[in-house]
């Protein structure tokens, strides 16, 4: 019992102070080649050019764009040091954007919201996800950093796409799914049935 209980303490520890000493590594090479520009304001989003905006584009009161990302790795102490962030947020032709979401610029590559793809209230779009053209995306959904969303996908309400996740074209997202898995094209994904429950 006491090894059981030992094991599991060890366990937890290491599950909330996972560390990525290549990561880290990375991190502090950009930021001394590069430096480090934060951007933690719309005014500043705006002042460095990092939001660029296609035509007949509408964005409802308290939504925030083109401010760094959520990205910090733990270094040799436990603290956590910012992965820098360079990229900016570029969305296309008549995109509507509700209230109170937040699209983070990207880090590394640029931030991707497609032309006609309309975005409901309280959505959160992460650094470097790409979203295609004439996409929908229901209110309050998660989408984590490096997803790519294709066109024409609908994405219903309370979803969380993992980070690096692929969603074909002309896919269905259930309301309230967590998605874990790529999505292929044309087809229908709902995290109750933990599959593909349809192909159209």
């Amino acid at each position: 019992m006491i090894r059981i209980l030992f094991t599991f303490l060890i366990f937890h520890e290491n599950m909330y102070n996972i560390k990525n000493p290549e990561r880290l590594a990375f991190i502090r090479k950009i930021r001394e080649e590069r430096g480090i520009q934060e951007i933690f304001s719309i005014d500043d989003a705006r002042k460095n050019n990092i939001i660029e905006l296609g035509t007949n584009v509408k964005i409802k009161n308290g939504t925030v764009i083109g401010t760094d990302g959520w990205g910090y790795e733990r270094n040799e102490d436990n603290e956590l040091e910012k992965f820098p962030h360079y990229g900016k947020v570029i969305i296309g032709n008549n995109v509507d954007i509700s209230s109170n979401c937040t699209v983070d610029r990207g880090n590394m590559h640029d931030t991707i919201i497609g032309n006609g793809t309309k975005i409901d209230s309280g959505v959160h779009i992460a650094h470097n996800v790409s979203i295609g053209k004439h996409s929908r995306i229901g209110a309050h959904s998660i989408l984590l950093g490096h997803c790519e969303i294709g066109d024409y996908v609908d994405i219903w309400t309370n979803v969380v796409i993992k980070e690096g996740i692929k969603i074909g074209n002309n896919a269905v997202i259930g309301s309230c799914s967590f998605v874990d898995v790529d999505v292929p094209k044309n087809s229908h994904f709902v995290s109750e049935h933990k599959k593909i429950i349809r192909n159209f």
